[in-house]
C-alpha cells in the first residue's frame, strides 16, 4: 500500500513538473548577440568582436585587432519571433567586468515584439570603461510579471586584456 502511495505521489510531482516546464515558452527567441568597439577618434564601429576571430589585447590603446583607441562597447542583442505571440517576455541584460567593479551594468527592458510576421528586433546595450578586463554578459528573456520563469538565458564573454 505505502509502494501505491508513493508510486502515485512520484508521478503526480513528474507530471507538475513537465506542466511547469512546457509553460516556459514564447514564441520569441534571443537568435544572436554582437558587439563591437567604438572607436574615439571618429565613432565608427568596429566590425563584430564577437564573431571568433578578434583579437582584443590593449584595445584601449588602439592595439590587437583594434582600429582606433576605444573604451565603449556597444552590445546588440537580437530578438527573433514568429509574429504569433504567446506571451510578452522581458530582456534582462547584465554586464560585468572581472573585477566586477569597472563594468557593471543590469537593465530590464520590456519590449513589445511584433505581432503579425516572423521579424528580429535589435536591442542596443552601451558599455563603458571596456577594453582591459574580461566583460562576462547574461543575457534573459523571462516572463514580465513572474521574471524567475525564465524562457532563455545567453551568456557571452568578450576577453579583453591589457598589459606591456
Amino acid at each position: 500500500m505505502k509502494m501505491k502511495k508513493l508510486f502515485i505521489l512520484t508521478i503526480a510531482v513528474l507530471t507538475l513538473s513537465f506542466s511547469a516546464f512546457a509553460q516556459a515558452k514564447t514564441n520569441q527567441k534571443i537568435s544572436e548577440v554582437r558587439a563591437f568597439l567604438i572607436y574615439e577618434e571618429n565613432g565608427k564601429l568596429s566590425r563584430n568582436i564577437l564573431d571568433g576571430t578578434f583579437t582584443f589585447w590593449n584595445t584601449v590603446i588602439g592595439e590587437g585587432d583594434s582600429e582606433g583607441h576605444s573604451s565603449s562597447t556597444l552590445v546588440h542583442v537580437i530578438v527573433s519571433t514568429d509574429g504569433k505571440p504567446k506571451n510578452y517576455p522581458v530582456l534582462q541584460f547584465s554586464a560585468v567586468s572581472e573585477d566586477g567593479k569597472k563594468v557593471k551594468y543590469n537593465k530590464t527592458i520590456e519590449y513589445i515584439f511584433p505581432t503579425e510576421g516572423s521579424s528580429k528586433v535589435f536591442v542596443p546595450f552601451l558599455l563603458h570603461d571596456t577594453g582591459c578586463q574580461k566583460i562576462t554578459m547574461t543575457i534573459k528573456l523571462v516572463e514580465k510579471n513572474k521574471p524567475s520563469t525564465v524562457y532563455q538565458t545567453v551568456k557571452k564573454v568578450i576577453p579583453f586584456l591589457c598589459g606591456e
